[in-house]
């Protein structure tokens, strides 16, 4: 078993001690993130400011950054390598012209936050973990966050909320076959608002909420079949009017639901699966790329129009939903356009609102 320190009686272990019991050295310890825990005990105050810190000191390469005291540190400039984070109660906080890297795993959890404003940069060489409560939010032109990836493998957990806005940029490149996530739980949220996320390399799964808020654009790529491009039982993706989200190297599966609103775009060339429970929304929306639905297909927002641009097959558990208020289609009838060949099986579901009553001879 690794760990990063080992502490008796509130004292830490020498190197000399760590050998003579048979472990490595702190300086041998493989994971990037300790040996040393510095603990940030000031209210406001500068990273870089020794004597806020406890023991007194800027934290390094070595170190593990803890603030759990309700603080809030500033970086307003290029801040030395730190070995890992954790912000468990306050705020740190990157100013403009901000920058941090951090060499092993990133926690934000509790009541803790981290907000990077415009022209920032966060670079995190482990994981990166927002756990329930926690927030990390980039804002504002060169707002950056860059996570990349090792032989190891990393991982991005999102349980509380991750926000990208305003122009911010997200970037997590990962070597192929490296076994690195993108995993947002039950409770997390992603928001990306006018900004871009660029995902290479690794597998995505959504139990939680994803939205992409126009015009944001969401990049995801990687280059192997054997990757999970996966929206479960409880997963919701929100593309709003104008945004846009390119899913490309493997096939998406959804078993939650995709709501797409006006003028927004998915794009996904190796294609969308709707699993038995997964759902399709959309109005004035487009997919690109073949759809095979087990679940659920609902053209429009009551009512409205969701265009295919390739192949729709509708297998025998599909149903296709249907709101019939007029004539006029996607106005006030749904319509779903296919723009390849479509396979239909399953059911058709028809509701009429409005007070609508066809009669003999309406054709939609």
């Amino acid at each position: 078993i690794w760990v990063n320190s080992v502490q008796i009686q509130d004292r830490k272990l020498s190197d000399a001690e760590l050998e003579s019991l048979g472990g490595p050295t702190a300086q041998g310890i493989p994971f990037p993130g300790g040996p040393g825990i510095i603990r940030w005990v000031a209210d406001t105050g500068d990273w870089q400011a020794a004597g806020n810190w406890d023991p007194p000191g800027v934290p390094g390469a070595e170190d593990t950054a803890l603030v759990d005291n309700g603080g809030n540190p500033l970086i307003g400039g290029p801040a030395p390598e730190v070995g890992g984070v954790q912000i468990a109660n306050g705020q740190l906080r990157l100013a403009s012209n901000g920058a941090l890297t951090v060499r092993g795993n990133v926690v934000v959890g509790g009541t803790g936050s981290i907000i990077g404003e415009e022209a920032n940069d966060l670079t995190v060489l482990g994981d990166l973990t927002v756990e329930l409560g926690g927030l990390v939010r980039l804002r504002g032109p060169g707002a950056r966050l860059e996570q990349t990836g090792s032989e190891t493998g990393v991982t991005c957990e999102v349980a509380g909320l991750l926000e990208v806005l305003d122009g911010a940029a997200v970037t997590h490149t990962e070597q192929p076959n490296y076994g690195g996530m993108l995993m947002v739980r039950t409770s997390g949220v992603v928001r990306v608002d006018a900004s871009l996320v660029t995902i290479t390399n690794l597998d995505l799964r959504v139990e939680g909420r994803f939205e992409v808020l126009g015009p944001g654009e969401f990049n995801f790529t990687i280059d192997s079949d054997d990757d999970d491009i996966l929206w479960p039982g409880t997963g919701f993706l929100r593309l709003a009017d104008g945004a846009r989200m390119n899913v490309a190297g493997a096939p998406m599966i959804v078993q939650g639901q995709v709501e797409l609103a006006g003028n927004s775009r998915l794009e996904v060339p190796a294609g969308l699966t709707l699993g038995s429970q997964g759902r399709l929304v959309g109005a004035a929306s487009f997919v690109a790329g073949p759809v095979n639905s087990h679940g659920f297909v609902a053209p429009g927002l009551s009512p409205g129009t969701l265009t295919i641009e390739g192949s729709y097959t509708q297998r025998v558990d599909g149903t296709l939903e249907i709101e019939l208020g007029g004539l006029l289609a996607g106005v006030e009838h749904d319509l779903l356009a296919v723009t390849g060949p479509a396979h239909l099986d399953g059911a058709l579901e028809i509701t009429r609102t409005g007070g609508f009553v066809p009669v003999y001879g309406d054709l939609f």
